[in-house]
């Protein structure tokens, strides 16, 4: 006897199988060749889509051919491809085909003479013809108009039950809408600017856009950034949803990874592709779908400076200049602290220190620097302190003239040229003790007048004669002296034991190996960084070895450490850690982040390795 259930899958077979030979394949498929935008600037960029719509049963795969005019490929080709089943067309399946174009020179472009094979017949493509106008603004989004977000509305039961029935939503092109059909999830690549000059920061971001409600994703190759120094912008765990409309599509839009970059040398250059592991959670589909999305890649045009005045030292963005002399007023011998310090949007790492004058008479010593390059919301922000020590050689007046610092904006694409005011310094002449003539009477004390002792004698009987010293004030004077000496003895104890008991709390943290917990937290230590250490991506080791530290540091300090490798050392110092430690806790964070960032062929090897053997070597010094 047949089942139900089996009877109800044979029907399905027998439409499936119905709807597959109902048409014949060759009638059936549909292909179509889009070129956008249809005007750009020289600067933009242009997506050119290859789209071929045919029923569920046979392949799609093609392979077009194509000429190009005044146009060059610089990314792709991106492929997307789905078979989903409506009530009008049964099963359809879509392959499309997308490559980034960038413009040569102003003036007519298109593609011409395409032709596809599929699926045994060769299809022509129509030409696709748009314009390159250097009067049309460029756009800060290279790849396509994003509309400002629209507020959510609810969601249409018909809808609903289209999403039940296919694995993967995408809405089907309008009929005579003449655009192809919009992705469900996709990745772009933006950049704050498609022309920097060589130092100017970028920011980089990858988003994701997606129509469904529960995205994860895990990156599987990321860009080198060859050729840029650069800053990793943190991201929080769970980043807002912003709602965007595309082409009348509405997304939700988060970022996935943020950059700080800055071109090191000008000239064009591209960054690569990204491509990241999704999966794609629709709560109407029969379960979650795996896929791997790639991001576009970004050309850019690194413009040169232009010529420097002799006042440029490097310093590329918007700083302020300050300089300040403390004391003013001092005497010979003593000494001044000049302090230029710059501050602004920009990084100044590797500038060289302002060149102060010095005056006759002056002597002006090399310069102390200190300062850093922050990430602060999605920008850098630099700041650096130089600090001259100033030692006068003769008394008077002096005028110190504090060095022009030349800066780029890259706003107004030129130089502004800081010119801070003269500071005034006065030397006194130094204190100087200078002996008075001695009185009479200390005349008198110091040389007294010879005595003759042959002519002396003896006092008179009646002149007061010295007490008799008593063998009891001799006690009592040895009974003081014993319990002041006692006491002092037990105030210097007292001393020593709180200093003692101030340092074994400090290193109290630092000290305590027979603590059982102790032993059991450094054994999973060096557990983790054995596993660490096998691991042969070099994003993973650094993830690996980070995550043992943060358990081991929790386990020691009684409290989870920060996040960042690089704020460890300050956690270290503030729990009684001397500087030697955390200095070597610096180089390891700085170490660590290099790891995670490494190039995907980069040698990383010795690093990790490296990385492994020090992390034991603190853990140890920690106890």
């Amino acid at each position: 006897m047949v089942s139900a259930r089996s009877l109800g899958f044979a029907l399905a077979l027998a439409s499936i199988a119905a709807l597959g030979t109902a048409r014949p394949a060759a009638a059936d498929i549909e292909v179509r060749i889009y070129l956008d935008p249809k005007v750009v600037h020289p600067d933009g960029l242009l997506r050119l889509t290859i789209e071929a719509k045919g029923d569920g049963v046979g392949p799609l795969g093609f392979t077009p051919t194509y000429e190009l005019e005044n146009l060059e490929v610089v990314g792709g080709p991106e492929t997307f491809e789905e078979t989903s089943w409506n009530s009008a067309e049964g099963f359809v399946r879509i392959l499309r085909h997308t490559w980034t174009l960038h413009p040569l020179g102003p003036g007519p472009a298109g593609v011409k003479n395409g032709r596809i094979s599929i699926r045994g017949r060769t299809r022509v493509l129509p030409d696709r013809m748009i314009s390159v106008d250097a009067n049309l603004l460029p756009r800060r989004d290279p790849l396509g108009p994003v509309d400002p977000g629209v507020a959510p509305q609810a969601l249409d039961p018909f809808e609903a039950l289209e999403r039940l029935l296919r694995r993967r939503s995408v809405p089907p092109s309008l009929p005579g809408s003449g655009e192809p059909s919009a992705p469900a999830s996709f990745l772009r690549a933006e950049v704050s600017s498609l022309r920097p000059f060589v130092g100017e920061q970028v920011l980089y971001t990858i988003y994701f856009y997606s129509r469904y409600q529960g995205v994860s994703a895990l990156p599987a190759r990321l860009p080198s950034f060859r050729g840029f120094w650069r800053q990793e912008v943190p991201l929080p765990n769970s980043p807002p949803t912003e709602l965007v409309a595309i082409n009348g599509v509405r997304y939700g839009r988060w970022p996935a990874m943020a950059q700080v970059l800055f071109p090191l040398q000008p000239g064009p250059t591209v960054i690569d592709r990204a491509t990241y592991s999704v999966q794609l959670d629709d709560s109407f589909a029969m379960g979650p779908t795996r896929v791997q999305l790639t991001a576009n890649p970004v050309p850019l045009e690194i413009q040169p400076l232009p010529p420097a005045p002799r006042s440029f030292a490097g310093a590329v963005g918007d700083f302020t200049v300050r300089a300040d002399l403390r004391p003013r007023d001092l005497r010979q011998g003593e000494s001044a602290l000049l302090e230029i310090s710059m501050a602004g949007m920009g990084r100044l790492g590797g500038i060289d220190a302002p060149k102060v004058r010095a005056p006759q008479g002056l002597r002006i010593l090399p310069p102390e620097q200190s300062g850093s390059d922050e990430v602060q919301g999605s920008v850098v922000q630099g700041q650096r302190t130089w600090k001259y020590l100033i030692v006068p050689t003769r008394t008077g007046r002096f005028v110190l003239e504090p060095p022009e610092i030349s800066v780029f904006v890259p706003e107004s694409g030129s130089y502004r040229t800081e010119r801070l005011p003269p500071i005034e310094m006065r030397v006194a002449a130094p204190f100087r003790l200078v002996p008075s003539e001695p009185s009479a009477s200390t005349s008198a004390r110091l040389n007294p007048a010879p005595v003759d002792l042959s002519k002396t004698s003896a006092p008179p009987s009646s002149a007061p004669a010295s007490p008799t010293r008593s063998p009891w004030t001799l006690v009592v004077v040895a009974g003081v002296a014993v319990v002041v000496g006692a006491a002092g003895a037990a105030g210097a104890l007292g001393v020593h034991r709180i200093l003692r008991g101030r340092a074994e709390r400090a290193n109290a943290v630092f000290a305590d190996a027979s603590n059982p917990e102790r032993a059991e937290s450094a054994r999973r230590f060096g557990e983790q960084l054995r596993t660490a250490e096998t691991e042969s991506r070099s994003r993973a080791a650094a993830q690996g070895i980070e995550e043992a530290w943060r358990e081991y540091l929790g386990a020691l300090l009684g409290q989870a450490p920060p996040l960042q490798p690089a704020r460890w050392p300050a956690a270290l110092a503030a729990a009684g850690a001397d500087a030697v430690l955390t200095r070597e806790f610096t180089k390891l964070a700085e170490d660590l982040h290099y790891l995670r960032w490494a190039p995907e062929l980069a040698a990383v090897d010795d690093l990790r390795r490296d990385l492994v053997r020090r992390s034991l070597a603190l853990a140890k010094q920690l106890g």
